[in-house]
């Protein structure tokens, strides 16, 4: 059976579980480590470029549009409580973060915005620990809490392999702010990954930076939304629009330009919530 099928039927698994996170506002810094004691990131403009290290299992991106009629502070609040508490019941997913869009329409100067106010992200060890969270009895209530929280027809998913260069400050409570990434190749252009490795670096290198990934899709049976992403995470919002600039920092738009298709690509701007952590 073809995965995304499997979650674009009437259970529509991701998009629910994509909306279930934790009950910290938006908004809300708790407890930041001390950035300078830890400096996470620290050295990358000196070293190679490399996606990293590839981790374990499948992480799978959720895209989601809220409910007409909520406010912004309504969808976030919901998305919390009651779709996170019914969320973590299900003992399916070995990580699970939500990312609250920064304003109506989260932007990330430089780049195109999404239709989307949410991105949650679920990492499992395999695709079929999905088929099962949503054959499981536990997954009715958060399917039928689907409609108070967003328009189920345009949730969208991607699965991938997940890489990571420099992780972030671990504690759970700890709520960075991130910039993702979403990027679509230009046609005809050889090596990607090496490409992508690039730009991750370059965005890596930016000042205040502490947490750089990357991800790249497996073979879910369907064409992926985007070819590669990469997720880069600040202490706060001045931290990253400090390093980021109004109009997106310049070297590394440039680098984007020469293998991406820009304008097929996206940006998010979002505060990571962390809801299932280790």
């Amino acid at each position: 059976m073809r995965i995304a099928a499997t979650f674009v039927s009437a259970s529509g698994l991701l998009s629910a579980a994509g909306l279930c996170v934790a009950a910290v506002p938006v908004g809300a810094m708790v407890g930041a480590p001390d950035m300078a004691a830890s400096a996470p990131c620290a050295g990358i403009a000196a070293e190679p470029a490399s996606l990293g290290e590839e981790r374990p299992g499948v992480k799978v991106y959720a895209f989601i549009v809220k409910k007409p009629g909520l406010t912004d502070e309504q969808f976030h609040a919901h998305w919390r409580d009651p779709h996170g508490t019914l969320t973590t019941r299900l003992p399916y997913f070995r990580r699970y973060i939500q990312n609250h869009g920064i304003g109506s329409v989260p932007t990330l100067p430089g780049l195109a915005p999404t239709p989307y106010l949410g991105i949650p992200t679920v990492w499992v060890d395999r695709l079929s620990d999905l088929e099962a969270a949503g054959a499981d009895p536990l997954y009715a209530p958060l399917d039928r809490d689907i409609d108070e929280l967003y328009i189920r027809d345009q949730a969208a998913w991607l699965f991938t392999r997940e890489f990571v260069r420099c992780a972030s400050p671990a504690d759970r409570a700890f709520v960075p702010v991130k910039a993702q990434v979403f990027v679509r190749q230009r046609p005809g252009i050889p090596d990607f990954e090496r490409h992508l490795a690039e730009f991750a670096k370059s965005v890596g290198s930016l000042p205040g930076v502490i947490g750089l990934s990357a991800a790249l899709p497996v073979d879910s049976g369907n064409a992926p939304m985007f070819d590669g992403v990469v997720e880069v995470s600040f202490a706060d919002q001045a931290q990253f629009e400090a390093a980021w600039g109004k109009d997106g920092p310049a070297d590394a738009l440039a680098l984007l330009d020469s293998f991406a298709d820009r304008a097929a690509s996206r940006g998010f701007l979002a505060q990571e919530e962390r809801v299932i952590w280790p």
